[in-house]
């Protein structure tokens, strides 16, 4: 990997919307607040933005500097994919409940272009589409098996692009033609967080950075938040810290969320005319390998934005980020050289479903498990959570209706995460 002499290990997204640190370290921290939310991500600026507009008195509490988690460290794409497919929900749930998934992921996507707009958040967004490539020809087969089938039932507009036509959608010779959707967008995550922050602050929450949660009690008359620099008594809680609950004291919400990883690479600035060869329509763009690569331009439209399984050797982002640049240049044979200006790393938060989950336990609720594509996700969960706890008619929401599961002895450290990832490995190399 070429590093750039302005090389940086944190995010590239930090550079135009730094984090914010506010009341640090217990700073004005209240002894009593209706509602607190632990964690100050998408999920819960969505959800203090619903409660606090409802008129509520509302606490948000987070353990790093705001949006330092993965609200800023993903790589901007507007998906809400699911990882199960809409022909396994149908055989796992059957097809109506399976649908009112999978068309929730519309409303979704709708609600994330709806927030930005009325809010007036500047943050890149754009409705580009994203072209997944196929890399086996077998996956060909399977992606357009999967677009008719997301057609018949829930109209998406997806469509196949051939071999021999994908010069179309992306500069490259290493797919065998891929699918198309035209419904995913992409943004700059970190200004879309502070967008969100500022309205937030309007709204008149009270926010807390580095703050840890160690515990929270429930009583009859609601909650008692420990926290390292005081106790809040609170109504009702609300923990959003997803792939990062283990910085909080969050047992219940780490055993059944699985904190997996994900790099990203971003290089340093190129010439126009590369940049319209590489990606033709400006999309988003991913792979059918197990273990996926998504990438995309930079929304100012002079780099490449690349991201997938983070390495093996966590301790050095350097090294960490050498088997992507490798797997940018297979995709992109001729800017090999490029340097690379960012590489970082952040947790996705994976369920055992593979699906995101609310759960609500007394006078506590779990919001989680985006499974890396919390951009879409996260607000939308974050914000019908607040609107369950108020009791409003428009809470109504699939992801509240299923089991939030663990597994037997599973604690939140993901020790059979290595061998499946090796398992994964074996199948990318053989096309399985």
């Amino acid at each position: 990997m070429h590093a750039s002499s302005n090389f940086k290990t944190t995010p590239y997204w930090w550079e135009e919307a730094p984090l914010s640190d506010i009341n640090p370290n217990g700073k004005d921290l209240p002894k009593e607040s209706e509602f607190v939310i632990v964690g100050g991500g998408f999920t819960g600026l969505s959800a203090a933005l619903t409660l606090a507009r409802a008129g509520e008195q509302v606490t948000i509490l987070e353990a790093q500097r705001f949006g330092e988690g993965a609200s800023s460290r993903n790589g901007g794409i507007c998906s809400g994919n699911l990882k199960p497919s809409l022909e396994t929900l149908v055989n796992i749930y059957g097809m109506d409940f399976a649908k009112k998934i999978y068309e929730e992921g519309v409303l979704a996507r709708k609600f994330l272009a709806d927030l930005i707009e009325e809010e007036d958040i500047d943050c890149d967004f754009k409705m580009v589409g994203r072209f997944s490539g196929a890399n086996h020809p077998s996956h060909y087969d399977k992606l357009a098996r999967e677009s008719d089938y997301l057609n018949e039932k829930i109209n998406l507009g997806s469509y196949m692009v051939s071999k021999q036509d994908q010069h179309d959608e992306i500069g490259s010779d290493l797919y065998f033609g891929g699918a198309v959707r035209e419904d995913i967008g992409g943004l700059h995550p970190a200004k879309f967080h502070k967008g969100l922050l500022d309205r937030v602050k309007e709204a008149e929450v009270s926010l807390h950075s580095q703050i840890k949660v160690n515990e929270i009690v429930q009583n009859t008359s609601g909650c008692l938040v420990k926290t390292s620099y005081g106790d809040i008594k609170a109504s009702k809680v609300i923990v959003g810290t997803n792939g990062y609950s283990n910085l909080s004291s969050m047992n219940w919400m780490a055993r059944r969320i699985i904190p997996i990883r994900s790099q990203i690479i971003a290089t340093e600035e190129m010439a126009e005319h590369v940049i319209d060869k590489l990606f033709p329509k400006r999309r988003m763009h991913g792979t059918t390998l197990n273990l996926y690569n998504y990438f995309r331009p930079a929304p100012n439209g002079k780099g490449i934005i690349f991201g997938g399984r983070s390495g093996a050797d966590r301790d050095d982002p350097v090294r960490s980020g050498q088997h992507l640049y490798k797997q940018l240049i297979d995709i992109f044979p001729e800017i090999d050289g490029v340097k690379i200006s960012h590489t970082w790393s952040g947790y996705t938060g994976y369920t055992f479903d593979h699906m995101p989950h609310i759960k609500q336990q007394r006078d506590i609720v779990y919001a989680g498990g985006y499974c890396g594509s919390g951009v879409v996700w996260a607000p939308w969960v974050g914000t019908k959570t607040a609107l369950m706890l108020l009791g409003s008619s428009e809470s109504k929401t699939t992801f509240s209706k299923s089991d939030f599961e663990t597994r037997p002895l599973y604690k939140g450290t993901p020790w059979f995460v290595p061998p499946i990832i090796w398992w994964y490995a074996i199948k990318d190399k053989f096309g399985w």
